[in-house]
């Protein structure tokens, strides 16, 4: 009988053994035999497993290596059958491949599952530095971040999407930075404790098609569907939203192109859960948006919008715990005689409007690369004292970076930034200046694309207290890879 092997491998992988010599074999060389067969299985099931992750089909003979899984079995009954007799262990191999699952078409149906999985992800590590904090002393601390996620599109009208974060599952309070700890960042020096992995996306996208065309709705656990300041959104969080933080409940996007005048409309809105308390009524959040594009002759690109963020009973009839324990610089009034007896003082109902101009954004520049100026406001109807509802941020960036992702693409940016301490909910706001509200400050910086898809950035920011000259200052350089 002929040898059996894959013919997607020239070589053969293994082949039928004869015992040699004039005398009858021992129990240890057909042990030897079976032992042999069975690491030479091994060899081939990796191989068909090999072929299996790159979602290629092998080819095989009329009969072919079974797996390991199916030729057990078999070994197993020609070692009993050959126990007491004197012959050489033989192995006997004869199931047709049809028999075998590898034949038959599951390998187009995994292949064709996975063709539809979009799968990205990032990973970053950050030295960071802080000075002149206010008589306490420098600090510096390296932050490592990962991102893992994917979307699979079971067909045109539905998705389903996770994401996987380092870090703490909770913004946890600092008092020596009153602020939030980062809400995806893994800091070292832990005594070498393990880094924690979390889930902070799971959603469905739906897309029916008796939807109207380009409408979209979200449900679970989704990155924010909303534009924000384009500058922000690169180095930092957004001064309103910070975009490390998910809304978790149901929204509803569409958009349109050539309409009105304009190149594209955007408009979304959702209704948010904040904080569940048994019988009572929840904390909730309602936001909406409004966004548009023009480009302008060849040189300019309009860029526009307006938000809302509407935030709903945030002291969850007499709980205590959002104002409290994720509250990084609102103003609250004591309830009680506990230190954690408080509430907001202000009710929230944010308006964000933005504004950014572009010009050279498809090389038609005198400037020989992109510029981009950004004007964004921030104004808080619910706040108590109107000296505390405002705040606004003035920033440009230029270079070919703002839209490329190549190597050697590069850009500079610098914003301008004052917040009065009502004017943005701090619970899901930036965390990127060392305060994260009631402040002014400035950031610019420096990224280059050291390879596509891999950049290096440098960036300073400061913020001083509104009110007082008591500048601080945090720096950092980030190793950042995207895929």
């Amino acid at each position: 009988m002929s040898p059996i092997s894959l013919v997607a491998d020239e070589n053969p992988v293994w082949s039928k053994t004869k015992p040699t010599g004039n005398a009858p074999k021992k129990t240890e060389h057909r042990i030897d035999v079976l032992e042999q067969t069975v690491r030479e299985q091994k060899m081939e099931l990796e191989k068909l497993r090999r072929l299996f992750r790159s979602s290629e089909k092998p080819v095989f003979t009329e009969s072919a290596t079974i797996p390991q899984k199916f030729v057990l079995p078999e070994i197993e009954k020609s070692q009993n059958k050959d126990r007491n007799n004197d012959e050489a262990a033989r192995i006997s191999i004869t199931t047709p491949i049809d028999h075998v699952f590898l034949q038959d078409d599951r390998w187009e149906q995994i292949a064709s599952w996975w063709d539809r999985i979009d799968l990205y992800g990032q990973l970053r590590f950050r030295q960071e530095t802080d000075w002149e904090r206010n008589n306490l002393p420098t600090r510096n601390r390296q932050r490592l971040r990962l991102r893992l996620g994917g979307l699979l599109e079971f067909n045109s009208e539905i998705a389903v999407g996770a994401r996987m974060t380092t870090g703490d599952r909770k913004r946890n309070l600092e008092p020596e930075d009153r602020q939030g700890a980062p809400l995806s960042y893994q800091d070292t020096g832990d005594v070498f404790d393990k880094f924690e992995f979390n889930l902070d996306r799971l959603f469905f996208q739906l897309t029916p098609d008796w939807f109207p065309e380009n409408t979209t709705l979200w449900l679970g656990k989704f990155k924010m569907p909303m534009y924000l300041n384009p500058i922000f959104r690169g180095p930092v969080g957004d001064l309103v939203w910070d975009e490390a933080a998910h809304p978790e409940g149901a929204a509803l996007t569409k958009s349109w192109n050539d309409v009105m005048g304009f190149d594209s409309l955007y408009v979304a809105g959702g209704i948010s859960a904040v904080l569940e308390v048994g019988n009572n009524d929840e904390a909730s959040l309602w936001y909406s948006q409004v966004w548009v594009t023009r480009n302008v002759g060849n040189n300019f690109l309009l860029e526009g919008g307006v938000s809302y963020f509407h935030w709903n009973n945030l002291n969850a009839d007499g709980n205590t715990s959002l104002s409290f324990q994720n509250n990084f610089g609102n103003a609250v009034k004591q309830v009680g005689p506990n230190e954690q007896d408080v509430e907001f003082l202000s009710e929230f109902r944010v308006i964000d409007s933005l504004l950014a101009v572009t010009y050279g954004k498809d090389g038609n520049s005198r400037l020989g690369y992109p510029l981009r100026a950004v004007w964004e406001t921030i104004y808080n109807d619910g706040a108590v004292h109107k000296d505390q509802n405002f705040g606004y941020s003035i920033g440009m960036d230029y270079g070919p970076g703002i839209d490329g992702r190549t190597a050697g693409d590069w850009y500079f940016y610098y914003t301008w930034n004052r917040v009065e301490q009502d004017a943005v909910f701090t619970p899901v706001s930036q965390d990127d200046f060392i305060r994260t509200t009631n402040f002014r400050g400035q950031m610019f910086g420096y990224l280059v694309y050291l390879w596509e898809n891999v950049d290096m950035r440098i960036s300073f920011l400061s913020d001083t207290p509104i009110g007082t000259n008591d500048t601080e200052w945090r720096g950092r350089i980030d190793l950042t890879a995207t895929w």
